[in-house]
């Protein structure tokens, strides 16, 4: 499945602490379940490449950096590199999602499981590379809510995986605990608690 240009889309719309442009944002209390479709529109390339039309220097550099944290994120990114990330997807199609946890744990709970079910239609056949990004509210000890952030993006990637059959080397789990909230005058808000879904990069098929 190809991504092509986004479009506009019939849901709520945010404007996102890592995004230059718009997130879309499903919160589960306010919205009903996003569908695949919807998270597929969401997560759509903004831009359109021919066939033999080669990545500019800009792009392919962005992508040298996306691969090379990549293969540093099984060992920890220390936050300037966390930050790099955030910079080289900031103007990446996005969307927010509310995931259900248990209290402190990384244990996805099945309130969970109808958005999930989405997403992982959505992303298992998609020919791009996802960032699963972490982040809580501004409650607590820094380090404590990176940790956690991180163990529940890297959970919902085990289960993205697990459940739904999408290739991992297809998603990088990070989590930023809360040095990335949406609501910076409002750090308790429940908004800050989200998921974020990075469409990084499309794919370039083999020559």
């Amino acid at each position: 499945m190809r991504f092509p240009p986004i479009r506009a889309l019939s849901a709520l719309l945010a404007a996102g602490v890592l995004a230059a442009s718009g997130v879309a944002t499903f919160a589960q209390q306010t919205s009903a379940t996003p569908t695949p479709a919807q998270l597929i529109e969401a997560l759509r390339s903004k831009t359109t490449r021919g066939v033999n039309e080669p990545l500019s220097k800009e792009e392919i550099d962005r992508r040298a950096l996306i691969q090379r944290l990549k293969s540093k994120a099984t060992r920890g990114l220390s936050m300037p590199e966390r930050e790099q990330l955030a910079n080289a997807v900031s103007d990446q199609p996005k969307v927010d999602l509310e995931i259900y946890f248990e209290f402190d744990s990384d244990k996805i709970t099945p309130a969970a499981e109808p958005t999930l079910k989405s997403l992982g239609e959505a992303l298992r056949s998609a020919s791009a590379d996802f960032l699963v990004a972490g982040h809580t509210d501004g409650k607590g000890r820094p380090n404590y809510n990176l940790d956690l952030s991180q163990r529940r993006a890297a959970a919902i990637r085990d289960y993205l995986v697990s459940n739904y059959s999408v290739p991992a080397e297809r998603l990088l789990a990070v989590g930023y605990g809360l040095e990335h909230l949406k609501d910076p005058s409002h750090p308790l808000a429940a908004e800050n608690r989200r998921v974020q879904v990075v469409n990084m990069a499309e794919r370039v098929a083999a020559k």
